[in-house]
């Protein structure tokens, strides 16, 4: 019988695709090693002297699962995107930090000097890690960095930023503090006739399906949350051959991946290994809800309907689309009406034209 290990999942975030990546990292890497796991919505008895995985985004549940989790005897490990705080909690996380660092070293080797760190939202916890990160090493990389957050719909906020501020030519690169973001500044540069890169010079982060494919990729830094949950079981598996008498932060590299957005400049640098708060309007926006939940169907679909949903967003036939999946025109249909359903469209017209919008293609 299979050995079964035990995760509490923060319950706000159990649909979110970074987690249900993360947890797919978890499962698979437990597999190999003839494991299996059981997600918890809460904590549970029976776990002393146990490591007990604790998946989730905010500050205040992480914690409070682990002083439940050292209350019954387990050893609580911490996996989540940002690092977590405790110094007395084994944890998993993205070596935020570092990818910050070798944002700004890339950017400084390539001319830029006058440099704003863009988020959208200062409530949340990962944008004021990335925030507090970009102040301390533009302080040590010396670079002139600047600090911006939305205060209204992202797609507005863009517009007025690239036609004001960005265009009185006060800064020559922005760091963005996720995809979303960049890809708002993306497409208000191309709607007020900037040129990107030569005149908007971007970096985002997250890796996203859509700045992957949008008509000019982003450079952005890569947060793999399959790989964070299987170094989240290795972890694990390190602390129990220690009986638990050892405490492991665990930090994961963020590597840069260079596209259109900073003209495929080069890039030489070292390659080194509180409550959820948002503001309505980011979320409220039509565009940004149209980007995200985009964004999350290309995380949670195969690679089949990623590939059907590029295509039509390119105008291309069934026919072309069933040549080019491996599919007959009939499973491609199939696949289709499930995408449009998943969307709330009625017309494949109108889902196209949507797609077409989401990457920008003219």
């Amino acid at each position: 019988m299979r050995k079964i290990l035990k995760a509490v999942i923060e319950r706000h975030d159990e649909n979110n695709f970074w987690i249900e990546n993360t947890i797919k990292g978890m499962t698979e890497e437990a597999a190999r090693r003839s494991l299996s796991f059981k997600f918890l919505r809460e904590t549970e008895g029976g776990v002393k002297n146990d490591v007990v995985y604790v998946v989730g985004t905010s500050e205040v549940f992480c914690d409070r699962a682990a002083r439940e989790i050292e209350s019954l005897g387990g050893i609580p490990l911490i996996v989540k995107g940002s690092a977590f705080n405790s110094g007395s909690t084994a944890s998993v996380a993205f070596d935020i930090d570092d990818a910050v660092k070798r944002c700004l070293d890339y950017l400084k080797q390539n001319g830029k000097s006058n440099i704003l760190f863009y988020g959208l939202n200062e409530n949340t916890e990962t944008d004021k890690f990335k925030k507090d990160a970009f102040i301390e090493n533009a302080r040590k990389t010396g670079v002139n960095g600047s600090i911006r957050f939305c205060n209204g719909t992202i797609h507005s906020e863009a517009k007025n930023f690239v036609s004001g501020e960005f265009g009185r030519g006060l800064y020559d690169a922005i760091l963005c503090a996720n995809d979303t973001a960049a890809l708002s500044l993306l497409y208000a540069g191309i709607t007020e006739k900037a040129k990107v890169p030569e005149d908007l010079f971007l970096i985002g982060m997250g890796n996203s399906y859509i700045g992957k494919h949008c008509s000019i990729p982003l450079t952005t830094v890569d947060f793999d949350y399959k790989l964070l949950g299987k170094y989240a079981v290795k972890t694990g598996a390190f602390i129990k051959r220690e009986n638990g008498f050892t405490c492991v932060k665990t930090l994961l590299p963020c590597p840069i991946i260079v596209r259109d957005s900073t003209a495929n400049a080069d890039f030489n640098a070292k390659n080194e290994i509180k409550e959820f708060t948002p503001i309505e309007d980011y979320f409220g926006g039509k565009a940004t809800t149209e980007i995200l939940s985009t964004e999350t169907i290309m995380q949670t679909s195969d690679e089949t309907d990623r590939m059907i949903m590029l295509m039509l967003a390119g105008v291309n036939t069934y026919a072309a689309i069933a040549e080019k999946v491996s599919l007959t025109e009939r499973a491609v249909s199939y696949r289709i009406d499930a995408i449009k359903k998943k969307l709330g469209f009625n017309r494949v017209e109108d889902l196209r034209e949507f797609l077409k919008n989401i990457f920008y293609i003219r």
